[in-house]
């Protein structure tokens, strides 16, 4: 069986990245289907959207509006329990005989069931070795429970030959903390449960100490420090980007695209197009909303006529003004005046290495920068506080107003550089005409200076 392949975005999600996300799975899931037609026997794997934090509350309105799943929400790119664990585990009450059991794992062709109370509670587990050493000693007289011929004893309560100490685990636990919990129990086996008690499945350690690194696509960046934690011990197979090339290595080659368009989107709407797989209203809504967020509605300096020819595309697909679909895009985020203000400051943010130091470029965009300026000392005070924990040089905000066509800076920690890229005196916010574009009029000369 093919192993799955996850599709994720940077940290700190924007539009573009779970778009991205969302639109290749979709691409990749019918470019499978369609070489398995001619070759029947090739195996064809999932591919899994995921993202790396919580949906942006213009991804949250389009994905409802237009009927689409939210991808996965992902911790890290190691392998977690879940993805290791044997789901066809058969569950029988503990009133059955041995022999019901080992039917039911035989059936299940499996050598671990779960046993459950009268209740339907997990109640401990049962192996076919488990079950062979409780008949061989009764057979031989040296069970003290179960006398008699083998035929006999499998008829006996299961159980006599029950594992009493199994580690109970769950599917988000990280492999190392599983084998913790194994050494803690004395035992090789674990039971995974969900936050409800439901039993999910069964892990040995072997499936732990065995476990393979972890398929992925990498969408809309290349970084680091903006991957998800762990990505250099998985086995990243392609990227598609449309930002500068970073610090990614990988140990064999793999299909790397990067493309200065204007959003990660705009890449993979081309990819529909060239590979002929029409695009579904629902994934083109998709589509559309990160072009527009990513171009600010084609404002920005980053929007090409490429954007602008994938926008045209896959309006017609959805039926929408392109201009007032974008609109209600921004202003699904909510009053500027009460949103949280980790998620005013922090919801589209990256970091960026500065050789050795990091720092981290926010950007907050509105139609109501005047309102959204009168939690300057709030967002200030939350800066101050990420620059403290983190250690970053700096914090730099752009409040852009995407009618005014311009952003204001506010920095905390040293704002030097930022002062020397752009001739300013960022000790108080500064309002900058035409800065539309964190990557392209912001980034950019900051990490070339």
């Amino acid at each position: 069986m093919a192993q799955p392949i996850y599709i994720v975005g940077h940290k700190n999600p924007d539009n573009d990245a779970i778009a991205a996300a969302v639109g290749l799975a979709y691409l990749k899931t019918k470019l499978a289907e369609r070489d398995q037609q001619n070759n029947p026997e090739a195996e064809v794997p999932t591919f899994i959207p995921c993202r790396l934090g919580p949906l942006p509350a213009e991804t949250q309105w389009v994905l409802d509006t237009y009927g689409v799943d939210a991808p996965q929400l992902i911790s890290d790119a190691r392998p977690h329990v879940g993805q290791v664990m044997n789901a066809n585990a058969p569950q029988i009450y503990d009133e059955v005989t041995l022999i019901d059991g080992m039917s039911a794992m035989k059936k299940a062709k499996t050598s671990v069931a779960v046993v459950l109370d009268e209740t339907g509670s997990f109640e401990s587990l049962v192996t076919t070795s488990a079950i062979g050493k409780c008949l061989i000693k009764a057979a031989s007289g040296e069970g003290d429970q179960i006398m008699g011929s083998i035929s006999s004893g499998l008829r006996q309560n299961i159980s006599y030959a029950t594992m009493k100490n199994v580690a109970k685990l769950t599917p988000d636990m990280g492999l190392d903390e599983a084998k913790e919990a194994m050494n803690a129990a004395h035992t090789c086996w674990g039971v995974v449960i969900d936050q409800y008690d439901t039993v999910l499945g069964t892990v040995h350690r072997h499936d732990i100490n065995h476990a393979a690194p972890l398929n992925f696509i990498l969408v809309d960046h290349n970084e680091s420090t903006q991957a998800a934690d762990g990505i250099k011990d998985a086995n990243v197979m392609e990227v598609i980007d449309h930002h500068r090339i970073g610090d990614f290595t990988t140990t064999s080659p793999i299909e790397y695209l990067a493309l200065p368009w204007g959003s990660t989107a705009t890449i993979v709407t081309t990819r529909f197009r060239e590979y002929g797989i029409d695009i579904p209203k629902s994934i083109a809504a998709v589509l559309l909303s990160a072009i527009l967020t990513d171009t600010v509605i084609l404002k920005s300096p980053t929007a090409t006529s490429v954007d602008e020819e994938q926008v045209a595309y896959l309006s017609d697909i959805v039926g929408v003004d392109p201009t007032e679909f974008g609109m209600k895009l921004f202003k699904t985020r909510g009053g500027d005046s009460d949103m949280p203000i980790d998620e005013f400051v922090g919801a589209d943010s990256k970091e960026f290495d500065l050789g050795g130091t990091t720092v981290l470029i926010s950007q907050h965009e509105t139609v109501d920068s005047e309102t959204s300026m009168k939690r300057e000392d709030e967002a200030r005070e939350y800066m101050k506080k990420l620059q403290g924990e983190k250690g970053y040089g700096f914090v730099l905000l752009l409040v852009t107003d995407i009618l005014k066509e311009g952003s204001y800076f506010l920095v905390e920690g040293d704002h030097s550089l930022v002062d020397k890229v752009f001739d300013i005196d960022s000790s108080k916010a500064v309002w900058m005409p035409g800065i539309m574009s964190r990557k392209k009029q912001v980034a950019a000369p900051i990490l070339s200076a």
